[in-house]
């Protein structure tokens, strides 16, 4: 094999490494002691016993010139799934650097992707979850070229296949995108729209900033936070398949279930309001004002019945309520009193009540059980508005207080695994 490999010369910026003549598949390279892989894969894992084989062979079957390394983290999985990443481990142990955890940190409120971003040693990272697979073998070698050739790019991505385990049609995530190139700005209207699997980026010290760490979409932070650090380029192949079950995270967050009004819009609304006040400089604000007056548009949609009354609410009394709750309840992972006035928030807040109400005949009529599921105290406000005791007005300023009070549950203090207690698992370098 010494033959085929050979000292690559690239200007200055670019990749110096050890290299090979022709792509070999990853599983049957063989590199010398102590050389740093260019590429670090990491994979989520929690669960994945029915799936995850599928995600390691995907890898595994990945030609490259250059050398990789494999980080599988498994959050404490009460499956078999340790067992398949042990079983693999031992049959390519110079590939795989595992994070196996003895108790499930994701439950107990801590971020783990500071501490597994830092693990990675490669120039580049590539992503992909448990429940999802690689299917294009020159997937790894075609986005590190682009990399390479590009240093103003900071994140590339693919198409993909989303298939449904359920009887819903599969489709192809990026078919029609518009365009193949992307700034900070245009990447925020689009919300999220990239597959984990289908991500390359260059490993920086922020991918995932800590004053995120109580977020659940962590993907899409990750989107943001490259797209400010340079161009993000969508490359026109299918490379990856976006496996949606029941199981998986993806089913709940696409749906408009209870995981959706509970968890997901409030997420979203803090991590675009934190862009705004702490990170981007003057990029992107005003998409950015958009999209959170969105947000809480959607927010306020199952409370508009058709064909009911379509008044503003009482702004002085609503922005009284916000701001008790915004006061209290900032998150605590931001630089204080970096979001500053909290009556903009609110603004933004009652903008989207009053995009709602506009709608009023276009939207649909939810039932009182669904509303009260939707968040604290909504069937109270529902059964209220209908029985006529309340004014649209008034249900909308308590429906307004109880979206700001599961903001307050979202953003409850979240603990990094960046410390002794967390690196419970990690595999050693040698």
């Amino acid at each position: 094999m010494s033959d085929d490999r050979h000292e690559v010369d690239h200007p200055a910026g670019s990749i110096a490494s050890l290299r090979m003549d022709r792509p070999q598949r990853i599983s049957e390279q063989v590199w010398p002691e102590g050389i740093e892989p260019i590429v670090s894969i990491i994979s989520w894992v929690f669960n994945h016993e029915k799936f995850l084989r599928d995600a390691i062979e995907g890898i595994l079957m990945q030609e490259t010139t250059f050398s990789v390394e494999i980080i599988l983290h498994d959050d404490a999985s009460t499956d078999r799934s340790v067992e398949i990443i042990r079983e693999y481990e031992a049959k390519h142990p110079m590939l795989f650097r595992n994070i196996l955890r003895r108790e499930n940190l994701w439950s107990r409120g801590i971020n783990v992707a500071p501490e597994v971003y830092g693990a990675a040693r490669g120039r580049f990272i590539a992503l992909c979850e448990g429940d999802d697979y690689w299917i294009d073998p020159s997937k790894l070698e075609t986005q590190v070229r682009l990399l390479e050739g590009h240093p103003e790019v900071s994140l590339t991505f693919h198409n993909a296949w989303v298939r449904h385990e359920d009887s819903r049609k599969d489709y192809f995530m990026n078919y029609g995108l518009d365009r193949d190139d992307f700034d900070f700005a245009a990447m925020v209207p689009r919300g999220w729209f990239i597959s984990t699997a289908s991500m390359m980026f260059r490993r920086r010290p922020e991918i995932f900033p800590s004053m995120f760490a109580f977020t659940i979409g962590g993907d899409l932070v990750a989107h943001l936070s490259l797209a400010l650090q340079g161009r993000v380029r969508y490359q026109n192949f299918v490379g990856s398949v976006y496996r949606i079950h029941e199981k998986g995270a993806s089913f709940n967050f696409r749906g408009r279930g209870d995981f959706f009004y509970q968890r997901v819009l409030p997420d979203r609304i803090w991590v675009y309001w934190i862009f705004l006040k702490v990170l981007v400089q003057g990029k992107g604000e005003s998409e950015l004002r958009r999209y959170i007056r969105s947000m809480a548009k959607l927010w306020f949609e199952p409370m508009v019945e058709i064909g009911g009354e379509s008044s503003v609410p009482d702004k002085r009394t609503l922005q009284r309520e916000l701001a008790e709750v915004l006061r209290k309840n900032q998150p605590p992972c931001a630089p204080e009193g970096s979001l500053g006035d909290s009556s903009e928030l609110q603004d933004l807040i009652l903008e989207g009540a009053t995009d709602a109400l506009a709608m009023g005949s276009a939207l649909w009529v939810r039932s009182n059980a669904k509303a009260g599921r939707l968040l604290p105290g909504m069937s109270v406000v529902w059964t209220g508005w209908k029985r006529g005791t309340l004014t649209a007005r008034e249900a909308l300023e308590l429906f307004a207080k109880a979206c700001l009070w599961s903001i307050a549950a979202v953003v409850k203090p979240a603990r990094s695994a960046a410390t002794p207690a967390g690196r419970d698992a990690v595999k050693p370098d040698s």
